[in-house]
Order: C-alpha cells, then structure tokens, then sequence
C-alpha cells in the first residue's frame, strides 16, 4: 500500500530500483525495529510482487545488524523471488566477487552495490560491500566495464537527513565514474539531494 500514489510513476518501466535497507530473516530470527532492523520474509516478497521492484541494493549501514547468520538467510529470501539482479551483501568471499548481470532489449547490463560502512562490525570481509575497501571497487567495477554495456551502481551513502553532498559521496562517486559507472544511484540520506552529471576519466559522462 505504501507504493500506491507513486506506481503510476514507474508502472511499465523495465528496470525499477529499490533499496531495501534491512534483512529480511523475522520469520527465523525474529521481525525486529530500531535499533536492529530485521523484517519478515513477505517484506522482500512485496516489494517484487507488489511494488514491482526488480533490481534491488542489499549494501545497506543496517544489512549486517543481526550478523551474518541473519544475512544469510536474508540472501536465501532474496533468492527465491523473481528479480533481475540484486547485489550488495554476500554470504562467501566467492559470493562477494560476483557481479550481478541482467539484459533488457537486448542491453546487458552489470549491477554493482556498495555501502560506507555496517552499523554493526562485519564479523568477516565479505558480508556487506563495503566502497572503502577500494580494491574491492576496482575488481568489481574492471569485470562490470569489461562485460556489460551499462553498469549501474548502487551506493548507500550522505549525511542522514541532509541535503547536501559531502565530501566523501564526492570522492567516490568520482572514483566509481572513472572506474566504469554508467549510472550512480545513490542512497541513505532519507531526504532528496542534487543530480549531477560526472565526466570519467576516460572522458565519458
């Protein structure tokens, strides 16, 4: 019901991107609010069937607040709904290496989700994509560039509740242009901020 004024918006689109900011493991490890997020099952089953989500950021400040049990079985849901890509948060260094690939008429595009930290201390170095770790960005954005016509970047980032970009949204969203980045979406200020238009260091916009 939350997404009904705003549906007419994207009804029809081919790619609709959502940033579901908490695990979704409350039907095995207990549905959970603020400060420790954890929603049931039939949140991430909703917004696909009901919100029409299909590519969907899982590098979020709150993914990892449960641990990585609860990521998890997260990922398990994630899984079994029907999406073209999600990406963001592991539950294997192999798992973490993985870009997420889909084709729309014919365009193959890469999906790649970083966040600027965990809440919560990550129990490993794999459980959420962290952009600070900053090999981590060139491995993943080098095989995105090199495979797919578009590459789509998800990146939760900002000052909560502030309009203004800070100096570290504008580092890396620079170095995530200048590594690939058709397109960088980005998220976790709560609150609308500017949109701009980058020029990559190979001269690309």
């Amino acid at each position: 019901p939350y997404f009904t004024a705003i549906k007419p918006l994207y009804a029809g689109s081919d790619i609709v991107f959502c940033n579901p900011e908490t695990s979704v493991a409350g039907d095995t490890y207990g549905v959970s609010g603020y400060p420790a997020f954890n929603a049931p099952s039939a949140f991430a089953r909703d917004l696909v069937e009901g919100a029409g989500c299909n590519v969907v950021s899982l590098a979020s400040n709150h993914q990892n607040d449960k641990g990585q049990v609860v990521i998890n079985q997260s990922l398990a849901v994630w899984k079994q709904q029907k999406l073209l890509a999600y990406n963001g948060m592991n539950a294997s260094a192999d798992d973490q290496n993985q870009v997420a690939y889909f084709s729309v008429k014919g365009v193959k595009v890469a999906f790649v989700a970083f966040a600027d930290f965990s809440n919560t201390k990550l129990s490993n170095s794999y459980g959420v994509n962290i952009y600070h770790d900053t090999a981590l960005v060139q491995k993943l954005m080098s095989q995105a560039k090199a495979s797919a016509d578009i590459v789509i970047v998800s990146a939760h980032w900002g000052t909560e509740d502030s309009s203004v970009v800070n100096a570290d949204q504008k580092k890396t969203a620079q170095l995530l242009a200048d590594s690939g980045a058709t397109i960088i979406i980005g998220t976790g200020p709560h609150v609308e901020q500017p949109v701009v238009w980058l020029k990559s260091s190979d001269g690309h916009s």
